[in-house]
């Protein structure tokens, strides 16, 4: 859904009185976003791009974010699109721990603090089914998938029934800095929309991929989080190193389905 596409469905749903205007804004690898302005009130809308490929409960993320807004760890939702293309939520004036000016290290600290303090939640919500997902992701794109990675799934089977078999942690599954805000010293973090309960090792792996750490950063961010959390360094490392082709795969898996749905 495009811009014009988007005020056209915003107006039909009674979101876009006269005076306001519709601005785009910082998004993902699909979806698109823009700051919603009213002549009183400033919203932030995104798109879902996504759901042409992506196993998603447009419904029961909504009544997610709700539960993690009252906790104040996300964003207040207000309204879901009728046919479920949108969702308008609060906007927050902060910045993202992408644009901070801060040393490299506090950063890292702050990323594996804002996971570690979701990975104490527990909110009412469905667990990650990550083999389901998988098999979805190369049904999308099934002639596109060469043969090189099948093999590759195959060779993770050990790294999925690890992450199966683990006990099960509220996760994030995508923390990139700039999906974590500071305000007026407070925190939001910001798109919800593969949060599930599963194996916290593959959700480090996942924080690790999206905002492309090094193997010093990867160190730094480990060491934070075992610090933080108070589990042993070393046994955190093999286990989110154990998790991490198995989410490189996913991640390949992911890409592939979102191109092949676009053609």
């Amino acid at each position: 859904m495009n811009k014009a596409m988007l005020e056209i469905c915003l107006k039909g749903e009674g979101w876009f009185p006269e005076g306001a205007t519709l601005l785009s804004a910082p998004c993902g690898a699909v979806n698109l976003s823009f700051l919603l302005e009213l002549p009183t009130q400033k919203y932030f809308v995104k798109t879902f791009l996504s759901d042409n490929f992506a196993p998603l409960d447009r419904q029961h993320l909504f009544a997610l974010q709700k539960q993690l807004a009252e906790q104040e760890i996300a964003p207040n939702p207000y309204y879901l699109g009728k046919q479920q293309g949108f969702q308008i939520e609060q906007w927050i004036d902060g910045q993202s721990l992408a644009v901070l000016m801060m040393d490299e290290d506090k950063r890292l600290y702050l990323l594996a603090e804002a996971l570690a303090d979701i990975h104490q939640l527990t909110p009412d919500t469905k667990p990650l089914e990550l083999r389901q997902h998988l098999q979805h992701y190369i049904h999308c794109c099934d002639t596109a998938v060469q043969p090189d990675m099948k093999a590759k799934l195959a060779q993770c089977e050990e790294a999925l029934l690890a992450n199966e078999q683990a006990p099960k942690t509220f996760c994030h599954n995508d923390l990139a800095f700039n999906h974590v805000q500071i305000f007026h010293h407070q925190r939001r973090v910001f798109d919800w929309e593969y949060a599930a309960y599963g194996d916290l090792h593959f959700d480090l792996a996942s924080a690790i991929a999206v905002n492309q750490l090094s193997d010093a950063q990867q160190d730094i961010f480990l060491r934070a989080y075992a610090d933080i959390t108070k589990v042993d360094e070393a046994g955190l490392t093999e286990r989110v190193k154990c998790q991490q082709p198995l989410l490189n795969l996913t991640s390949d898996f992911w890409y592939l389905a979102a191109k092949y749905s676009k053609t």
